[in-house]
């Protein structure tokens, strides 16, 4: 089965929808998906904010790495839920790589 037949099926199975699966630092979170991960597991949320500020510690890139799609450090982005669609349609294809 495919990852689309298994969602088709849990959703064929199952009255309510089906959660996103993403690592924690996922670089294509949505807006409204870290303020769920703030909102709902704030432990997750503080591991987030310490591998947001050491991604940037020690490394030279060409341009700054941040997790938050503004381009600011977690901890002062503003959160907010904007209607941003995440970059894998609410389910994690394995993109980056893990």
């Amino acid at each position: 089965m495919s990852r689309q037949d298994c969602i088709e099926w849990r959703n064929a199975h199952y009255d309510r929808p089906l959660e996103r699966s993403a690592c924690v630092t996922c670089l294509f979170q949505s807006r409204l998906s870290w303020v769920e991960t703030k909102d709902r597991w704030p432990e997750l949320f503080a591991q987030a904010v310490g591998i947001d500020a050491r991604m940037r510690v020690g490394l030279a890139f060409a341009k700054v790495p941040y997790l938050h799609s503004l381009r600011t450090p977690l901890d002062e982005a503003k959160l907010r839920s904007d209607g941003q669609a995440d970059g894998f349609g609410n389910e994690c294809e394995s993109n980056c790589g893990v």
